[in-house]
């Protein structure tokens, strides 16, 4: 097996990017690609738990640093601490997946897309690795070297996007 691609959806709340990744996912599994998924939570409030009232829960709230349950067809982790993307990448490698998607983490180095929703969101294209940039409005979007989509009619070239992604690293 080699490196899985990976491939960074960024853009601000509410831009579209958990609905563009869930498409991708749902195309990379018809694909056969075995897909994983980073979601940077970039508030300040606190992740909820897995399920609540719970044995595990009751562990994991009591301090454990890592609280992990498994069963036959699953497994659910838990952590205590934060950790750089760079080494959750480095777990998910293990796992071997096709592509491993990252939706946030802006100002990282990965090949990407962004999300212009507003003239306020066009900073965005300042970014690093830019690989094709999905509006709600091309009268937004200046002339640029990568493909542009529009959110609403992007579907109809899923075959060329996703063999972007599959490419990018």
């Amino acid at each position: 097996m080699g490196q899985p691609a990976i491939f960074q959806i960024v853009g601000y709340k509410n831009s579209g990017k958990t609905t563009l990744l869930s498409e991708l996912i749902r195309y990379g599994n018809a694909k056969g690609n075995q897909v994983a998924v980073i979601k940077h939570h970039g508030h300040r409030t606190p992740l909820k738990p897995m399920k609540t009232s719970t044995d595990s829960d009751y562990l994991h709230q009591c301090g454990s640093l890592i609280t992990t349950v498994t069963s036959p067809d699953s497994l659910q982790l838990q952590i205590n601490k934060e950790l750089p993307l760079v080494r959750i990448i480095e777990w998910y490698k293990m796992l071997e997946p096709d592509v491993i998607f990252i939706e946030g983490y802006k100002q990282e180095n990965y090949h990407k897309t962004v999300i212009i929703k507003d003239k306020e969101d066009i900073e965005l294209l300042k970014l690093t690795k830019i690989q094709m940039v999905f509006t709600w409005d091309e009268n937004l979007i200046p002339n640029l070297a990568v493909p542009v989509y529009n959110i609403h009619h992007w579907k109809e070239h899923i075959d060329e996007i996703y063999s972007t992604i599959e490419g990018g690293n």
